[in-house]
């Protein structure tokens, strides 16, 4: 008998395909088991968030950022803040906003 005409038992194929199929279940399950886990931990950290966003939200008073927006969009707060990286140091932010009375509010 040549390697050509070589044939598989009933027996051998279905071993092969029965572990084929319980390989693919096992596949498939863990596939549907990650994607319920990313989509439950997308949710609690989306919510998470916004709560944690809503927190710090309450905890901000609206005229206080009503004023420091004009403040913050001056050209030297931004030459304030781009020393502030150079330097590692917050000082020049601190200073800046001292000299506006914004800094003890």
């Amino acid at each position: 008998m040549s390697a050509e005409n070589k044939r598989y038992s009933v027996k051998t194929r279905m071993y092969i395909f029965v572990v084929i199929t319980a390989l693919s279940v096992a596949m498939g399950t863990s596939l549907i088991s990650y994607n319920i886990s990313v989509d439950q931990m997308d949710r609690y950290y989306k919510q998470s968030t916004s709560d944690n966003a809503r927190n710090v939200a309450s905890h901000i008073d609206g005229d206080f950022i009503s004023e420091m927006i004009p403040i913050v969009k001056t050209e030297e707060f931004h030459w304030a803040r781009s020393r502030a990286e150079e330097k590692e140091d917050g000082s020049s932010i601190e200073e800046y906003l001292k000299d506006e009375g914004i800094w003890e509010r």
